[in-house]
Order: structure tokens, then sequence, then C-alpha cells
């Protein structure tokens, strides 16, 4: 039970720092903003603009802007998607074995 309760905080922290980083891109980096398709955590959220996040998040294009705080954001997301893919992967095998 404490896996599923880390899994659930992990993605609570996931939105947060989605929220985060678009808002201060919105403020401080328009143009990157705009160029990630103006994307939401809820609103404007679609396949492309996740798409395009996804590859500004993992070919690391933050570090571009010289922006301290969205760099140790960003960083911090990743940390949190390897966290959470190592845990899930976690729960299916505890889950497959019987022991959950």
């Amino acid at each position: 039970m404490k896996l599923f309760f880390l899994l659930f905080c992990l993605a609570i922290c996931w939105f947060v720092f989605l929220k985060i980083i678009f808002s201060r891109l919105k403020k401080y980096h328009i143009e990157e903003y705009k160029a990630l398709g103006e994307p939401g955590v809820f609103w404007n959220n679609s396949l492309r603009n996740n798409f395009l996040f996804a590859k500004f998040l993992f070919a690391r294009k933050y570090k571009k802007l010289n922006d301290k705080f969205i760099q140790v954001a960003c960083d911090l997301m990743l940390a949190i998607l390897i966290l959470y893919f190592i845990l899930f992967v976690s729960l299916i095998f505890l889950i497959a074995k019987g022991i959950l």
C-alpha cells in the first residue's frame, strides 16, 4: 500500500512541477513557451504538445535558457520520472509474483 501512496505522491509532484515550469516559461521565456505549443497542465494538453515538452525535457533544451530555476525544476522532473518508472515496474513485478 505504501508503494501506491508513493506513486500517487510522485504523480502529484509531476503536475505541480509542470504547472511551475509552464508558468515560468510563459512569463520569462515566451518564445520557448510558444515553440512548445503554449501547453498547460490540463488546458491545451494535446499529444503534439506532450511530445514537444518530452523532447524539451529529454534533450535538455531547458539548459539553453540559462534559467537556473527552470534547470533545477526540469532536472527534478527527470528524477521523478525515473523514480516513478522504477517504482511502477516494481509494482507490476510484485503484483505478478503475488506479493501485493
